[in-house]
């Protein structure tokens, strides 16, 4: 559930008040009014999820016909409200009611910013009531954002910005998983830059940093579904989900170009750097894991484009059961 960052109101308070069955609120209203809200109306189901969609409210109040959460009445405004959006409500009951009928449909939706106004109505008490809902509702959403700036930090490699060894192998054994069930293409790569012990030794560990981070950007590019981590040291590796052979093969040419034609500039040094890749995809009768699919790629880069002169793609060949060399890999 996502809340507005706390922080002063960008703009004036907003409160809807859905009245649908004609409860006297008029003294809420001006009460809300004077302390400097804009309030809106609406007197039915309709004519409230239609106020409802027309802006983003600060709050709500809600003068239900029913108390009863499976009505057809707050199947609609549940979808409105929170906690499927963030806004805030106070629900009038009807004069008599039971608690614990409105304890019921208050804790009926998890995480609901909610709470009880009963009758009469005091402009005052409302107001309360619903700046203590907005204040919790900026607490979760700081927790919220950190949580979410931890876990990024824990799935993203500090040097190179991209994903982290351990996310990747999560995000490949459910594509996996996926792909398997549901017949679905999928293809990963496994790319190494050459040489690149004795690139360190020429340039220094600093600049052969900065190249590592500089090669990132570019491998970064591409479609969104398509995953890029740091497997180790200047090894990457590709998730390609819905992927078949040839569009594989179509991504590693283009990787593979991409980096022969960049050029690493770093505090008046500057340097190519070169990569070999090999690709694997699932066929869905072969394989076992996204693991073994993986060490295929693998396999097809260490002993057949490294061997073959480098600077070049292999893909694992599942006619011969072997890994083979592309040809003119980087010929469009």
């Amino acid at each position: 559930m996502n809340f507005p960052s706390p922080g002063p109101h960008s703009g004036p308070r907003t409160l809807a008040i859905l009245n649908h069955r004609g409860e006297r609120l008029s003294e809420l209203r001006t009460g809300f009014q004077d302390r400097g809200w804009e309030v809106f109306t609406a007197r039915d189901l309709k004519s409230s999820i239609q106020l409802l969609d027309s802006q983003d409210f600060t709050a709500a109040v809600v003068a239900p016909l029913s108390l009863r959460p499976e009505n057809l009445e707050w199947q609609e405004l549940f979808q409105k409200l929170s906690p499927s959006r963030p806004i805030p409500w106070l629900v009038v009951p009807w004069e008599g009611t039971p608690p614990g009928t409105v304890g019921g449909l208050l804790r009926r939706q998890r995480d609901t910013l909610a709470n009880l106004l009963a009758l009469p109505v005091s402009a005052a008490e409302a107001d309360t009531r619903l700046q203590v809902l907005l204040q919790l509702g900026f607490a979760v959403a700081e927790k919220q954002a950190e949580i979410q700036r931890l876990r990024q930090m824990v799935i993203t490699d500090e040097l190179t910005g991209v994903y982290t060894k351990g996310h990747f192998l999560e995000r490949l054994n459910s594509a996996f998983d996926g792909s398997q069930r549901h017949r679905h293409d999928l293809s990963v790569l496994f790319l190494d830059i050459d040489d690149f012990k004795d690139f360190n030794e020429e340039h220094g560990h600093i600049f052969a940093d900065h190249a590592l981070k500089t090669m990132a950007l570019s491998l970064k590019e591409g479609r969104s579904q398509d995953l890029v981590a740091r497997w180790g040291g200047d090894e990457f590796v590709f998730l390609l989900p819905n992927t078949g052979l040839q569009g594989a093969i179509e991504k590693a040419k283009r990787v593979l170009g991409r980096v022969q034609q960049q050029v690493v500039s770093f505090e008046g040094q500057t340097a190519r750097i070169q990569i070999s890749i090999g690709l694997a995809h699932f066929t869905g009768d072969d394989i076992h894991s996204g693991e073994e699919l993986l060490r295929r790629a693998e396999r097809a880069m260490k002993t057949v484009a490294k061997k073959s002169g480098k600077n070049q793609v292999a893909f694992w060949d599942h006619q011969v059961d072997a890994p083979m060399l592309l040809g003119d890999p980087a010929g469009d």
